[in-house]
């Protein structure tokens, strides 16, 4: 449902470290510093047990798109205040927005199933299209952590097939 996303990964100083492309529920990844490619579905278990983030594509569109995807949900509840907890349909919880105070935006986002959480913050307003310039996750199950510092964001734009391409080196395994 939400197309294919591209992602390219770069240390600060320049150096590719990873690229992920997402079509559908297929998986491709370069790993530039293990010098692998991976191919799988995001229900592969063998692939997410390689890999250590929940492979959930509403989670790495969130990701990608800086900016929370709603889950599949039944129903919506408002426990406390500035939260909104999104509930399927035998009442468990999906997902969790805590809003910021100030704004009607979201700031800290708890994806239950998948045992994760991002933080939102400096949003910036594309054209009428709001992401956040830093988001941060963290997987509580694998004990890990990405924060992601956005200099740039462009939606909508047209992209050339080149974009989606994952041209596998020959040294790779």
């Amino acid at each position: 449902p939400y197309g294919r996303v591209k992602i390219e990964i770069t240390h600060p100083w320049g150096k590719t470290l990873v690229h992920i492309l997402i079509e559908g529920q297929r998986l491709d990844i370069l790993d530039f510093t293990e010098k692998r490619f991976y191919r799988g579905s995001l229900k592969s278990k063998r692939l997410s047990e390689r890999i250590p983030v929940p492979l959930n594509h509403c989670l790495l569109w969130s990701l990608a798109r800086a900016f929370p995807a709603l889950l599949k949900h039944q129903e919506a509840a408002s426990f406390a205040g500035n939260q909104i907890t999104l509930l399927d349909s035998e009442g468990e919880k999906v997902q969790v927005f805590d809003l910021y105070a100030s704004e009607p935006f979201p700031y800290r986002v708890f994806f239950c199933k998948e045992n994760a959480v991002m933080v939102f913050s400096d949003f910036e307003d594309e054209y009428g299209i709001l992401y956040a310039r830093k988001v941060d996750f963290h997987s509580l199950d694998h004990k890990i952590g990405l924060a992601i510092e956005i200099d740039q964001m462009r939606f909508n734009a047209p992209l050339p097939e080149a974009v989606f391409r994952m041209e596998v080196p020959r040294d790779f395994k």
